[in-house]
């Protein structure tokens, strides 16, 4: 049964729909908060509430679908900070601390005891509209779209919340990400056979997570999860841990930067994720996308130069140095092999003794790949010099200068394309919107 709470929450919502107080809700009031939706979304709100297809909902028509349920859901459930509810079998869990739940421009409700909600289902997708936000300091009720499998898994354990625009806020239940010791990884409700896979390199860690990189690999899996679930692509976050890929800069900017590590090689690491994603999921890691944030970015661009075959794009997001095609620079910054042979000093220290040896071609090659480089406006801090890297250049203008030497070496090089966002720093979490809108249009 619906509690006073619920009920005076409904009542208030519809008076405040129905703007010419005649008692009915018509479309175009309806429209008038959610015209912006695509009609397709519009549409099923509204045949989910006009059970008598009369083109009008009335106040009955509204509280049966809103609190006592109908064939598509029941009642509505109340939100008590973080922690899981079970709703017709969705497992829908508040994240507060992380996301909170947005009601409004500038509003958000950090799990009060009194805000309400409910899910329904429409066309094997599942709804959920946010009844009240009294306890927020808002009157405003805005709907969410929450996509899911059709049976949701049992430990789906966050929601993402984004944007700042008006209502509606697009969210995602997602299925649980799956940490293994090498890598985290998400796979979509939707995944396939011909599901593409997403590689997504995270930059230096902080400190506390040297040892292990867990957090970071993670938060970096995290940003693709609602691409993830868009596109089918599975999402995999390698953890490349101070240890045995000198995650560290202090201890040198190279490590997985350059593609080595003390057991096994960055790149071979990463094939080593691929493979067995492919075995274990049934799908072709032949070719895949790859991102890179920061020194995640450095990891990136090498790998493009040495394995341009096996990518179909790369992002480089903010990367502070490259590999340019430069025949007189030594890796990991031109083209120039070289035999390495020195203490790597992480803890435990161990010596590394390796030969470098690259091909120039692998450069000709990268040049025609799908590249995008992202960088904010105001990531202005200088780079320490490197060979082939002017001393003082910023990341944007050593990206341009990478861009200008991969045209020149091969007129074909037309797919090398630069975004700058205005406003922003060294933020991965405020450049992944860009990266987003890149890989949606390939």
């Amino acid at each position: 049964m619906a509690t006073p709470t619920q009920i005076d929450a409904v009542k208030s919502y519809f008076r405040s729909l129905d703007k010419n107080d005649d008692g009915f809700i018509s479309k175009e009031e309806l429209g008038k908060v959610f015209g912006g939706w695509p009609q397709e979304n519009f549409a099923a709100l509204w045949a989910a509430i006009d059970e008598n297809d009369d083109g009008s909902i009335s106040y009955d028509e509204f509280a049966d679908w809103t609190l006592s349920g109908n064939s598509e859901g029941k009642i509505a459930f109340r939100i008590s900070g973080a922690g899981v509810d079970e709703i017709n079998g969705v497992y829908v869990v508040w994240n507060p601390t992380n996301f909170g739940i947005k009601l409004g421009p500038g509003a958000f409700c950090y799990g009060k005891h009194d805000a309400t909600a409910r899910v329904f289902r429409w066309k094997r997708k599942h709804w959920v509209i946010m009844l009240n936000s009294g306890g927020c300091g808002r009157e405003e009720n805005w709907l969410y779209k929450v996509e899911s499998s059709e049976n949701a898994p049992p430990l789906a354990d966050w929601v993402t919340m984004h944007g700042s625009g008006p209502a509606p806020t697009i969210c995602f239940l997602a299925t649980k990400p799956v940490e293994t010791r090498d890598y985290w990884v998400y796979v979509p409700s939707n995944v396939s056979t011909n599901s593409e896979c997403l590689v997504a390199v995270h930059g230096s860690p902080p400190a506390r997570d040297f040892a292990t990189c867990t957090n970071t690999a993670k938060q970096f899996l995290e940003y693709f999860i609602e691409l993830s679930e868009e596109l089918g692509w599975i999402i995999i976050s390698p953890k490349f841990n101070n240890p045995d890929f000198c995650a560290d800069p202090g201890g040198g900017y190279d490590g997985y930067r350059a593609l080595w590590g003390r057991h096994v090689g960055a790149d071979e690491y990463i094939h080593s994720a691929l493979d067995h994603i492919a075995s274990e999921h049934n799908v072709s890691v032949d070719q895949f996308h790859l991102y890179g944030h920061s020194a995640g970015a450095q990891f990136a661009n090498r790998y493009a130069v040495v394995h341009p075959h096996r990518l179909l794009s790369v992002v480089l997001s903010a990367p502070g140095r490259f590999a340019f095609p430069d025949p007189h620079s030594n890796w990991p910054y031109g083209q120039r092999g070289y035999h390495m042979n020195r203490l790597i000093n992480v803890e435990p220290p161990y010596t590394l003794e390796k030969t470098f040896d690259l091909d120039p071609n692998g450069w000709i090659s990268a040049s025609r790949l799908r590249i995008q480089l992202v960088v904010g406006s105001l990531d202005t801090e200088p780079q320490p010099k490197r060979d082939s890297h002017p001393e003082h250049s910023t990341r944007i203008e050593l990206a341009e200068l990478w861009i200008a030497a991969m045209r020149e070496l091969d007129s074909r090089a037309t797919q090398i394309t630069m975004e700058i966002i205005p406003g922003v720093k060294h933020d991965s979490r405020r450049l992944v919107p860009s990266v987003y809108s890149y890989l949606r249009n390939l």
